[in-house]
């Protein structure tokens, strides 16, 4: 099926129909008008392939369910709800990383065991991150490099940088060990 000859009614109709060249139709004809969206908001070229490749693993995912009139205004909302959502994400990355500084920072001696203890259960469940990812967010907590710092040193954007401490973060925040002994730590801060 050749996007260049189907029009966009034609190929949704293969879409709902399971049919993958329906589908690589219209990945082909607007990949990159959504690819251009999301890169001039994250101006991160990777990040934005992922992205891309987000929305149109959605659509297929959701083909049968769907009812589009207009394909590049459902993928321009897509992308935007993509962006926002990311947008966010940075923001909570932000302030969990504040309160978690703030905490390690004012901790009292007698804590100390408590906080270790935090620290190994933070090291156990980020060893089932990409190496990639992993390393990242040891130059950022650990060794307190900037996020441009870290980009700087390993050649990738600043974005890709903040993108994979995200998942990193977002990994610790549904970890019940980590939450557990989180609350524990930060409830003894308190407490002194």
């Amino acid at each position: 099926m050749d996007s260049c000859q189907h029009t966009d009614i034609e190929l949704l109709k293969g879409l709902k129909q399971g049919s993958w060249e329906a589908f690589e139709g219209l990945y082909q004809k607007y990949w990159q008008k959504i690819y251009a969206v999301s890169r001039s908001v994250t101006r991160d070229e990777e990040l934005s392939k992922d992205f891309v490749q987000e929305i149109f693993l959605d659509l297929w995912k959701r083909r049968s369910q769907l009812e589009i009139k207009n394909v590049y205004a459902y993928l321009y909302q897509a992308s935007k709800y993509r962006l926002i959502a990311h947008i966010r994400r940075l923001e909570q990355e932000e302030i969990f990383l504040d309160e978690f500084n703030q905490m390690l920072a004012h901790s009292p001696i007698e804590d100390y065991l408590h906080y270790k203890e935090l620290d190994e259960h933070i090291k156990d469940c980020l060893e089932v991150l990409s190496p990639k990812c992993k390393m990242i967010f040891y130059l950022s907590r650990y060794d307190q490099l900037s996020n441009q710092e870290i980009a700087q040193q390993l050649k990738i954007s600043k974005s890709t940088v903040e993108n994979h401490i995200n998942k990193a973060l977002n990994h610790l925040r549904n970890s019940p060990e980590v939450k557990m002994a989180f609350i524990i730590a930060a409830s003894l801060s308190v407490a002194v």
